[in-house]
């Protein structure tokens, strides 16, 4: 005789005796993210001088106009000025994208 009972948050299944959970929370896990410990401190490093306008300069045709440069482009740049970058490609599209607010930002004022 196989018997189901149900519980609301995990799946229970008795066969001969033998009771087998199935968690559908496992799976939802599996999928998201793990988040960062909270003993962990994030280092923020300031942009500095050059590199502001060193990223300037090389996608001032991106923060004017409504796109964002690509992965290529954005390696242009930094194999041109070697050492000036220590920054990832995320980190750098998001100044750009900051930019772009800011200018529109400018515009409505």
């Amino acid at each position: 005789m196989v018997s189901i009972p149900f519980v609301l948050e995990n799946e229970q299944k008795t066969v001969n005796s033998e009771l087998i959970v199935i968690s559908s929370k496992d799976d939802e896990k599996s999928n998201q993210r793990q988040a960062p410990s909270p003993n962990v401190k994030c280092r923020r490093m300031r942009w500095s001088e050059e590199e502001k306008r060193i990223a300037s300069e090389g996608f001032k045709e991106y923060i004017m106009n409504n796109t964002l440069p690509s992965f290529q482009k954005m390696h242009e740049v930094m194999n041109t000025n070697p050492g000036v970058f220590q920054r990832s490609v995320a980190t750098i599209k998001t100044w750009v994208k900051n930019e772009k607010l800011k200018k529109s930002r400018e515009g409505i004022k």
